[in-house]
């Protein structure tokens, strides 16, 4: 009889895979003194949709940190073979397979545009001399807002012209928008401003499938883009006559918005306008739920399992994270 394999040893592993699999171990024991299968069990029977804040504007530990764990979901999303997605908020997968070919192009051309600085910049990708196709498809998508618009361009500031023709690119994206399967991204490789229409995109496509959206974001949200997305869902809900039903938080729900907020560099306004769309609904209208994170401390030491419970598990949380 062969003898059995050596017991399994990390001692000689790195900090940091020993730190990952205590977490891994204490999430398992952690599910089963909750009266579940383990912590990660969600990950097994529900699509998610991870959503990474990739503001240029981030302080860079609240970068790394926002990365570091997206990289902890892709890696649970590729042990559990979760259906698992992610999506960039400054920008979209412009090769999926979800697209037609002019869609692709399309979706190129207003993420390029997106990421200009100045009008004068931005105005050249509408110009009839921009490069073939790009010009156009963005000219005839932009003409016709631009004619309804109430305001008279000769009297905007070049600064007000090109915020208005971001907001209208904004709105343009979301037509195009769509993410990664974690079976085919590498996030090392890949890693504005959130905003509302990420919340509306949110609701609106996903109200047939049993989704969780985990959305990682250190930008401070207004108290204007916090009502916006309240009267937003509130017209949406079922009790209301909105499209959207069984919107409770357990595995059978339909949507359910999971927000981790790196606060560390956060003001407390900003706080607050999270902190006031996770408050704004009760029983089966409240798909929010939101856990504050520490950016340099999640950094260093790594998320504990009851914080990946808590994310996980909705209303089956634990004491304290």
């Amino acid at each position: 009889m062969a003898p059995p394999p050596p017991p399994y040893d990390i001692s000689q592993r790195p900090q940091s895979v020993q730190a990952l699999l205590a977490m891994f171990k204490d999430g398992l024991k952690l599910g089963k003194e909750q009266g579940i299968t383990n912590a990660f069990n969600p990950l097994r029977h529900r699509h998610f949709h991870v959503w990474i804040d990739n503001n240029h504007r981030l302080p860079k530990v609240t970068k790394k940190s926002i990365l570091a764990m997206a990289l902890l979901f892709h890696l649970l999303g590729r042990a559990l073979n979760s259906e698992m997605e992610f999506f960039f908020i400054s920008h979209s997968n412009t090769e999926g397979d979800q697209l037609t070919e002019e869609e692709s192009r399309m979706a190129e051309a207003l993420d390029k545009l997106w990421k200009t600085q100045r009008w004068s910049e931005a105005n050249g990708l509408i110009n009839e001399n921009s490069p073939p196709g790009q010009g156009q498809q963005m000219r005839s998508s932009y003409q016709q807002p631009q004619a309804a618009s109430q305001q008279t361009t000769n009297t905007e500031t070049t600064r007000e012209r090109f915020k208005r023709i971001l907001s209208h690119v904004r709105d343009l994206k979301g037509q195009f928008w769509q993410g990664f399967d974690q079976s085919k991204i590498e996030l090392e490789g890949k890693i504005s401003r959130r905003e509302i229409g990420h919340y509306k995109r949110l609701i609106s496509r996903l109200e047939a499938v049993s989704t969780t959206v985990l959305l990682l974001t250190g930008s401070p949200l207004q108290q204007t883009e916090a009502d916006a997305i309240i009267e937003f869902q509130r017209n949406n809900s079922p009790r209301d006559g909105g499209r959207h039903t069984n919107t409770v938080r357990d595995q059978d729900s339909k949507l359910c918005i999971q927000t981790i907020a790196w606060t560390e560099y956060m003001d407390d306004a900003g706080k607050e306008s999270l902190r006031k769309i996770d408050n704004a609904f009760k029983g089966d209208d409240d798909i929010n739920d939101l856990a504050e994170v520490n950016d340099t401390q999640l950094l260093r030491r790594g998320p504990t399992a009851k914080l990946l419970f808590k994310i996980l598990n909705k209303d089956q949380n634990p004491p304290s994270y």
